[in-house]
């Protein structure tokens, strides 16, 4: 009978441990992990995947002329595309919070835009909700104090260059004189 009980703790074991992996797949910090993998590989389709189709993402400020939020898979598209033209690098400061559905964390973010302005990385801060694998919201947030340390390396950055202007007059009189011809 021993034997037995044995081998019936040993497959409920072997179980538990199969069944482990696919429930940690849909886990909000797995998810996270793997959004961020995907955005540092350049695999836009692969970030997006991981949205639920009505999610929203909300960057904290918003950039210039933007309201900051972004609803639904082509504007979360577009939210992803200019971080992932930046050669997004994240490091995970501690640990992902997880309380259920709810994932918090902060990470060291290097851009190429603020490597090049001789900041290696700065504080970002993230809030997600991840229901059956998908994120449903997320939102990201640059502390003040960071921004100010970004806004002021950006500013302290000479203009670039701008091409010469020939034959007098601007690039819209030049189009117009192009109908003239």
């Amino acid at each position: 009978m021993k034997l037995w009980q044995g081998v019936s703790l040993a497959l409920m074991l072997a179980a538990m441990l199969t069944v482990t992996p696919v429930a940690a797949a849909d886990d909000p910090n797995t998810v996270i992990e793997r959004l961020e993998a995907a955005l540092m590989a350049k695999d836009l389709d692969g970030a997006v995947a991981l949205f639920a189709d009505d999610a929203t993402a909300r960057r904290n400020p918003p950039l210039p002329n933007t309201t900051g939020m972004y609803r639904g898979a082509a504007e979360i598209r577009t939210f992803w595309q200019a971080l992932i033209a930046l050669n997004p690098r994240f490091e995970t400061v501690g640990q992902r919070q997880v309380a259920g559905e709810q994932v918090t964390w902060t990470n060291n973010t290097g851009l190429d835009l603020f490597r090049r302005a001789g900041i290696a990385s700065f504080i970002s801060r993230g809030e997600a909700t991840v229901r059956g694998g998908k994120i449903v919201a997320i939102t990201i947030t640059i502390p003040p104090e960071e921004l100010a340390r970004l806004q002021a390396a950006m500013a302290a950055q000479p203009a670039p260059p701008t091409a010469p202007r020939t034959g007098g007059g601007s690039e819209a009189a030049y189009i117009r004189r192009l109908g003239d011809g």
